[in-house]
C-alpha cells in the first residue's frame, strides 16, 4: 500500500467516524464518555502514611546493631568470673546471659520509643515486637561470637559488616537499583530480614514466618559456635578434660 492509499483510507475512515458521531444524540451519559472515557479509582495497597514510614524499618536495624555494638564494647564477654570456671557449659552460659537480657531490653526499648516518641503506628503491633525481639538477639549473637572469637578484631568486622548491610540490606533502594556486588550478598545480610520483618508489621501487612525462621536459625548457629568456642578455650587454658565436663 502507498502513502497516498494509506492517506485516503485513512481521511475515508475519519469521514466515517465524524457522521457516527453527528448521529449520537446529545445526553449526558455521552458527554461523560466523551469529556471522562476513564475512571480512576485510587486505594492504598499499604500503610506507609510518609517517608518516615518507609525508611522506619531501615533505621530500626541499625540502631538494634549499633546498640549491639556499644554493648559489645562495654561489658567483658569473655573473661570468667571465676578461674578457673567449673564448666565451658557454665561459663559460656554467664558470658552470654548478660549480652541476651540486654538486647531483649534494648528491643522493648525500641518499641515503646517507636510507638510513644516517634509515633509510629505498626499494622500489626504484636508482630512488631516480635520483629525487634528476634532481630535484636541475631545481632547480639553475631557480636557476641565476633567479640569472644576475635577481640577488638571483632568488633572492626563487625563494623565492616555494618556498612555492607546499609548497603546491601535493601532497606533505603530497591536491589534492583544497586551494584551486582550488592545484589549478590544481599540474601546474606542479617539486617536484609530484620528490615522485610519490620516493613511487613509496620506498612505492608505480609508474612514475616520465613524472614523470622531465617533469623532465629542464624541466632541458634551462631549461638552453638560460641559455645564450641568457650568448650575449646576451657580445655586450651586450663587444661579441662571436656569427658568430665559431660
Amino acid at each position: 500500500m502507498s502513502a497516498n492509499q494509506g492517506a485516503d483510507k485513512l481521511s475515508k475512515g475519519l469521514n466515517d467516524g465524524a457522521e457516527k458521531v453527528n448521529k449520537v444524540k446529545d445526553n449526558k451519559k455521552t458527554v461523560n464518555m466523551f469529556g471522562k472515557p476513564i475512571k480512576v479509582k485510587h486505594s492504598d495497597s499499604t500503610n506507609t502514611k510518609n517517608n518516615g514510614y518507609g525508611m522506619a524499618p531501615y533505621m530500626l536495624s541499625i540502631y538494634l546493631y549499633v546498640g549491639m555494638i556499644t554493648l559489645m564494647a562495654i561489658i567483658n564477654v569473655f573473661d570468667p568470673a571465676i578461674v578457673p570456671p567449673k564448666s565451658s557449659l557454665g561459663w559460656w552460659f554467664s558470658k552470654f546471659m548478660v549480652p541476651l537480657v540486654l538486647s531483649i531490653g534494648s528491643a522493648l526499648i525500641v518499641y515503646l520509643a517507636s510507638i510513644f516518641l516517634v509515633g509510629i503506628h505498626p499494622l500489626e503491633p504484636f508482630k512488631f515486637l516480635i520483629v525487634l525481639l528476634v532481630s535484636s538477639v541475631a545481632d547480639m549473637t553475631i557480636l557476641f561470637l565476633l567479640s569472644v572469637c576475635l577481640g577488638k578484631l571483632g568488633t572492626f568486622l563487625a563494623l565492616i559488616l555494618m556498612v555492607l548491610q546499609l548497603s546491601a540490606a535493601g532497606g533505603t533502594y530497591p536491589m534492583q537499583l544497586t551494584t551486582p556486588f550488592y545484589r549478590a550478598i544481599h540474601p546474606y545480610m542479617p539486617m536484609t530480614y530484620s528490615i522485610e520483618g519490620l516493613r511487613a508489621t509496620i506498612s505492608t501487612g505480609d508474612g514475616i514466618l520465613q524472614p523470622m525462621l531465617i533469623l532465629i536459625a542464624m541466632s541458634l548457629v551462631l549461638a552453638g559456635l560460641s559455645y564450641r568456642f568457650f568448650r575449646m578455650q576451657m580445655k586450651k587454658r586450663f587444661r579441662f578434660d571436656l569427658q568430665d565436663e559431660a
